[in-house]
């Protein structure tokens, strides 16, 4: 995923809904059915809210639908980058589509579940419409994932391969899951289709877009939509027949079911059944969920949600639903067709479904297909019990486990058990077939240290994706830290120029300084206040009135500072805390403010030569071109004994430039946070969006020399493996592979900034021997 970048809608659009007066509600236990209040999700998504502080700014729009938007956005207040799902502008004034929208909110906040995407809170836009922030998850969709595997080399599809068959099938298992969780608490998604699901880098998987579920048992339910014969224009009377031969009339043919899963040209993407009313030639109309849109998408619905039997939609049409992404799983061929939404809606009537055959001409195993027959029957009462059954029995088959819906036979479960039990077997066979006993042996052992050896890599591979993805987690958390600070900072810049009344006076006795450090490029530092410079200052020129304003910021720099010193220091008091940041622990190096007249003020300070400008100076240069808070790549200290990176931010009020702020991080102290603790681990390094490493244990070594000039962009090393250079450049979520020299690469993709993390193990340590 690309660094988020500017959106055309404001930050300062979206604000908070303040609490709902009148009597309280009842109290629900965690578990409990969900339940939603319609007149209080009118009464809210009418309300008036009071202007607050902005809590979000918007990065970049992640989607687009009829009925809503969904954008990347920081949250200021807890320094987490999270999703914000908002009414289109202009719809905020339609009732029906406002009250779909803060039901759809209420519903997704109540399934707490780790499969499905988690709601954080209501919001308001500044025109009024309502929004929610939700977790973001970065990855690709279920669609996107079936794609890349129908579109992979056959080898990757095989025993052992990233998308082989069982770990298509997995993928699903987080789905079943989420629905079942759903199911018990009264609740029916009603549009699941691969679109709706994502999954994460290391393959989490989450459920999203409730916005046409249903409430099992609750009339007003009927609410958030009506049935699928409105489409057509009243109540749906007409056979199967007459709305194939409607189908013929308007499409003139009949598409074909068995394409795989890759996009061709003139190929639709899944439609969802639309009123009437509800035209939208825009491009992105054949994929998005528009307004009017009411009862799912005909690629994926089941016999009875398809002849617009509403009261008939249960728990069973999600399940049918789920059959057939799982028909798509294991086949990677379309179920239904994609080039015309009313074909597929014809066989969706018709209870009709794509081949068994998937597109390495593999015909399906027979437990496999009893498991899609019995999800796919069509009516309902014949389907599994429950989402619960069908995953159980998915489950199994994952296994090589016997499911509840075939009968083996006898031969079957014998190998079975001889896979199981080599040794038993063996015994057994040796006493009945003396002669074929060496055979046997050699070709049962082989399965069985097969399947040892792939279960045995799986679950190796697993701890080695879950610490890494634990690993960046914990440096996009402190690095999104540090950008919170640069913020604070920023805004007290803005509070203290909008308030001259309060500026006060410059102290402008001279600062005690320690002795000359490194960190300093050789110069002595100061902790005591912040140093403050203007252009003349050397020369007599009194200072500006800005220069003064920035003395007052000390609060602020300082607790930037204090912030990036170890855990066990920031428990101590004040003054153990300010001796820890005059011996170096902090990792941050520096903060800084340089405004657009030359004034300037740095924490810690330190001498500054004569004539200083800090707005020759490369981050200046880069704050005024780049909006947004960025991370600059690596830059020497002015002797080129330290590297550093630079967290830069602009500093605007009233759509004005006013300057720029920012703070230096130590590499050496990220490149600590890089190391694992992992059996067989080598080195681990940050590479930026080019494919320069931006961190690593030894990048100062190989960069720094002795006459560097601190302006200069640095030489640094570029990617030496050309498969990780090109999933960087591919801007690739995560993933993993083998490479010469038994090493094993493992990488992921950070938020903020959009650089990856990249570890390095021995793989013999982790795979077992081939």
């Amino acid at each position: 995923m690309t660094a988020p970048g500017p959106s055309s809608t404001p930050s300062s659009s979206l604000r908070r809904l303040p609490a709902r007066r009148g009597s309280p509600t009842p109290a629900r236990l965690k578990g409990s059915s969900v339940t939603v209040d319609h007149d209080r999700a009118v009464e809210s998504s009418r309300h008036r809210a009071e202007p607050l502080t902005d809590r979000f700014e918007l990065k970049k729009l992640l989607g687009a639908g009829g009925m809503g938007n969904v954008f990347a956005a920081e949250d200021r207040g807890l320094g987490r980058v999270v999703a914000i799902k908002q009414l289109r502008e202009g719809l905020e004034h339609d009732v029906g589509l406002r009250r779909r929208f803060v039901l759809e909110a209420q519903v997704g906040a109540q399934l707490e579940h780790p499969n499905i995407v988690s709601l954080y809170s209501f919001e308001r836009t500044a025109t009024g419409a309502p929004a929610f922030a939700m977790q973001l998850v970065e990855g690709v969709t279920l669609a996107e994932y079936m794609r890349l595997a129908a579109e992979g080399p056959a080898a990757e599809r095989e025993v052992g391969g990233e998308y082989s068959l069982k770990e298509r099938l997995g993928t699903l298992l987080g789905v079943l899951d989420a629905i079942h969780f759903a199911h018990s608490r009264g609740v029916v998604h009603r549009d699941l289709k691969p679109e709706n699901v994502m999954l994460g880098r290391y393959r989490e998987v989450y459920v999203m877009d409730w916005g046409i579920a249903r409430l099992v048992g609750e009339a007003a339910s009927r609410a958030l939509g009506v049935g699928v014969e409105d489409a057509f224009g009243g109540k749906d009377t007409r056979s199967p027949a007459m709305i194939a031969a409607l189908a013929a009339t308007l499409h003139g043919g009949v598409a074909r079911r068995d394409m795989p899963l890759t996009k061709r040209s003139g190929d639709v993407e899944p439609l969802q059944v639309a009123e009437a009313h509800g035209d939208d030639d825009s491009p992105e109309a054949d994929s998005a969920t528009r307004a009017g849109e009411i009862v799912g998408t005909p690629q994926y619905m089941a016999p009875e949600q398809a002849r617009g039997l509403v009261d008939e939609v249960g728990p069973p049409a999600d399940q049918y639903a789920l059959g057939l992404i799982l028909l798509e799983l294991a086949t990677l061929r379309r179920a239904r067709s994609t080039s015309s939404g009313l074909q597929a809606l014809i066989e969706a009537v018709e209870g009709r479904s794509g081949s068994r055959e998937d597109v390495d001409a593999n015909t399906m195993a027979p437990a496999l297909a009893a498991v899609l027959g019995r999800a796919l029957q069509a009516k309902p009462k014949d389907r599994y019990p429950s989402v619960e059954a069908l995953a159980n029995d998915l489950r199994s088959y994952i296994r090589d486990e016997p499911v509840s819906v075939y009968d083996e036979g006898s031969a079957r479960r014998l190998v079975r058990l001889a896979a199981r039990r080599p040794v038993v077997t063996v015994g057994a066979l040796g006493a009945l077939f003396v002669a074929a006993a060496v055979l046997v042996v050699v070709g049962l052992t082989r399965t069985a240290s097969a399947l040892a050896r792939h279960t045995h890599d799986l679950d190796a591979t697993r701890r080695v994706l879950v610490t890494v993805a634990d690993r960046a987690h914990r440096i996009d958390t402190r690095l999104s830290e540090i950008g919170a600070g640069v913020h604070a900072i920023r805004a007290a810049t803005v509070v203290s120029l909008e308030h001259p009344e309060t500026r006060g006076t410059l102290d402008m006795t001279a600062e005690p300084m320690l002795a000359a450090s490194a960190r300093a490029g050789g110069t002595g530092l100061g902790f005591a206040r912040p140093v403050v410079s203007w252009v003349g200052k050397d020369t007599g020129t009194p200072a500006s009135a800005q220069a003064i304003t920035l003395g007052r910021l000390d609060p602020w720099l300082r607790e930037t500072l204090v912030a990036s010193l170890p855990a066990a220091v920031l428990a101590e008091p004040a003054p153990v805390r300010a001796a820890a940041l005059a011996r170096g622990e902090a990792e941050l190096l520096r903060c800084f403010v340089a405004l657009e007249d030359g004034s300037f003020v740095q924490l810690p300070g330190r001498a500054l030569p004569a004539g200083y400008d800090a707005r020759l100076s490369p981050w200046y240069r880069r704050g005024v071109t780049e909006p947004e808070l960025h991370w600059t790549r690596p830059v020497a200290d002015v002797a080129g004994k330290t590297l550093r990176l630079q967290a830069v931010a602009a500093i605007r009020a009233g759509g004005h430039f006013l300057g720029v702020t920012g703070c230096d991080l130590q590499v050496s102290a990220l490149a600590r946070e890089l190391v694992l603790d992992l059996p067989g681990f080598r080195r681990a390094y940050l590479v930026t969006k080019e494919g320069k490493i931006a961190a690593s244990e030894d990048l100062e070594r190989r960069v720094l020399r002795p006459g560097l000039d601190p302006d200069d962009d640095l030489d640094l090393p570029s990617v030496e493996n050309a498969t990780l250079a090109a999933r960087v450049a591919a801007a690739d979520a995560g993933g993993y592979f083998e490479a010469p020299g038994d090493t094993l690469i493992v990488y992921t993709r950070l938020i903020s900034p959009p650089w990856t993390y990249v570890a390095e193990l021995e793989a013999s340590r982790h795979f077992a021997a081939r």
